[in-house]
């Protein structure tokens, strides 16, 4: 009965900020159950959308070496958000595949690819190794990636 109560006082605080509404809580008394009925107390995460990725940067690098008749050396490696997590997990494999395919997609889609197979791609070479992304990788989890 009591987490009703603080439900209860912590929606009185947030309608009564928000929308100016006064409700007074009588705790002396019990009326019933607390019955499921919002939809959200705005405290939960936002649903899932898809990932949107800003290549400016590298878009700007790659016209760069395009216009001067250069390949890139192409490494996609690494973890700097910590979005990929484990391999062995399946949302993180696929949003991994997914960047990758994004990638090499946007730029065979840009250059055509004829350029983009001659370049030297490299995947993530030390994934077990610690002390280099703090990962944890497992022997299953490096075979999916």
């Amino acid at each position: 009965m009591r987490i009703q109560m603080v439900v209860c006082l912590c929606l009185s605080v947030l309608v009564d900020l928000v929308a100016g509404v006064q409700i007074h809580v009588r705790t002396s008394e019990t009326v019933g159950p607390l019955r499921h009925f919002w939809k959200s107390t705005g405290f939960c995460l936002p649903p899932l959308k898809p990932l949107v990725y800003n290549f400016t940067s590298l878009d700007s690098l790659i016209d760069l070496l395009y216009a001067n008749g250069l390949r890139p050396g192409f490494e996609l490696m690494g973890n700097p958000s910590g979005l990929f997590k484990d391999f062995e997990d399946k949302t993180s494999l696929m949003m991994w595949r997914d960047l990758v395919t994004q990638t090499a997609q946007r730029y065979i889609d840009q250059y055509g690819v004829g350029w983009v197979s001659q370049w030297n791609f490299e995947t993530w070479n030390e994934p077990d190794c610690r002390d280099f992304d703090n990962g944890n990788m497992t022997v299953q989890g490096f075979l999916n990636y």
